[in-house]
């Protein structure tokens, strides 16, 4: 039996939020009493808040953990987030930034990936919120919303404002919202609204078309089968998208310092006027991503880990 986890995770400023808020939604499938975070000092106090806020308690000591879940950016670096003897575990974008220290590690974006160590990989391991797979279950809707952009709850090169000019000629159609979050430091511009993490699912459920990050929110998107375009905002999800983009179920724009306005509105109008293009897409990410890769990671936790630590400690 596990009697102490931790969560040691990272988030805020230039890091965003997702890492923390991963972490935020596999914490809450423990009973509370056995869970505890712990943040890197890259980490801002709006990080903290939120899990804070969430529930859970901020500890500053790992001792007498048996179970570390680490989600960090860029991955486990080896020897700086290390604890010899305690059972580890990753959760990483990409495979090849599993840790060279934890057991097991699961990535949920990029290729496949072998190593000594057990790594399962895919998009069956992206884990989404609880509020996504509930909507999700309502089936597809009609997308009757206004278009959306949630380029992350930080928004680190500032292109909301671009993006939002782009499809400014939308406004007599189905509308436009520029969802930002609790991290924007940008100007605030007409059409922006400021929501909860938990309130943006609705919106994407409902919206016509995306403009997403080339985070989370673009594997949130296909979850809940919403015609997406992605912009980059720094090198790591430039090659990302550019991988992920033939997969079909979102269109790459580019890099957040390389957009321009026509770009924007001509991707923008053949999502919205070509039928086929835009149900292509929709069906594709539906299929691909299905919202229970935190649901596959509790359960091998439950099914290996807790067996492997009790079998340790006999």
């Amino acid at each position: 039996m596990l009697n102490k986890i931790a969560f040691l995770t990272e988030g805020g400023g230039e890091l965003g939020l997702g890492h923390v808020m991963r972490s935020i939604t596999l914490a809450k499938k423990f009973p509370r009493s056995k869970v505890r975070f712990f943040l890197t000092h890259r980490s801002t106090l709006m990080a903290e808040h939120i899990v804070r806020s969430s529930g859970f308690p901020i500890s500053y000591s790992l001792k007498g953990v048996d179970l570390v879940i680490r989600d960090l950016s860029g991955g486990a670096r080896a020897g700086e987030h290390d604890f010899p003897g305690t059972m580890m575990i990753d959760i990483v974008d990409e495979a090849h930034e599993v840790g060279f220290s934890a057991t097991y590690g699961f990535s949920f974006m990029g290729e496949p990936f072998s190593c000594e160590k057990q790594i399962f990989s895919g998009f069956d391991y992206a884990i989404l919120r609880d509020s996504f797979f509930r909507y999700r279950k309502q089936g597809p809707s009609k997308k009757t919303g206004p278009v959306v952009v949630s380029l992350g709850g930080v928004d680190p090169s500032g292109s909301t404002p671009l993006v939002l000019a782009g499809l400014s000629h939308l406004t007599q159609g189905p509308g436009i919202v520029g969802i930002i979050g609790p991290g924007y430091r940008g100007p605030w511009v007409p059409g922006l609204v400021a929501c909860s993490p938990d309130s943006l699912v609705d919106y994407l459920y409902h919206a016509p078309l995306v403009v997403s990050s080339g985070g989370m929110t673009v594997l949130e998107c296909a979850a809940l089968g919403a015609p997406t375009l992605v912009v980059a905002h720094n090198e790591k999800e430039d090659r990302r998208a550019k991988i992920l983009s033939s997969f079909g179920f979102f269109h790459y724009l580019g890099k957040s310092n390389t957009l321009d306005l026509d770009s924007i509105k001509w991707h923008a109008n053949h999502v919205l006027t070509d039928v086929l293009y835009a149900s292509t897409m929709q069906s594709i990410g539906w299929a691909m991503v299905d919202g229970r890769g935190a649901e596959r990671v509790i359960s091998f936790i439950n099914n290996n880990i807790g067996e492997y630590i009790t079998h340790a400690l006999t």
